[in-house]
């Protein structure tokens, strides 16, 4: 059952990143701002490394392997810290030439880094999800190794 979970989990990963990828791009296409490259920069990182972390996810439990995960956590650290120095980018602010009201301005940013608090939230959850991956497919591994050598005592 854990599994299954997981692996929800991974292709929920896979989804995001594909729509994270695109609505990325669109935002790039559609921007005018000095901040174009960078906010561009940082959204495919972020979601190349969700694309990432879903099909290792899919893959470690696809295949039984648990080392799969390890650079599945990496990754999920990488988002994070990604994604609070996207945070603190917006904190600090920048300028939309096409917003003359201020108050829309500290609206938008409010909302940015509500967003990117909630994305950092559920990234420590999914590395929490992946160490327990880890343990089930471990415990499964030693559980067939047990059945392979009975004489074990």
């Amino acid at each position: 059952m854990r599994l299954v979970i997981i692996l929800i989990f991974g292709i929920l990963y896979v989804l995001n990143g594909l729509f994270g990828c695109t609505c990325g791009s669109a935002k790039f296409l559609t921007s005018n701002t000095e901040w174009k490259y960078r906010t561009l920069i940082i959204h495919l990182f972020t979601y190349v490394n969700a694309l990432i972390l879903g099909t290792l996810t899919i893959l470690a439990i696809a295949l039984q392997k648990s080392w799969l995960l390890g650079p599945t956590i990496i990754h999920a650290l990488i988002r994070i810290v990604a994604q609070c120095f996207y945070i603190v980018i917006t904190f600090k602010g920048y300028r939309n030439e096409d917003d003359a009201n201020e108050q829309d301005e500290r609206r938008k940013r409010i909302s940015t880094i509500g967003t990117y608090v909630i994305a950092v939230i559920l990234d420590m959850i999914y590395m929490i999800v992946a160490i327990l991956c880890v343990q089930v497919l471990n415990e499964k591994s030693d559980a067939s190794n047990w059945s392979v050598h009975p004489s074990r005592g």
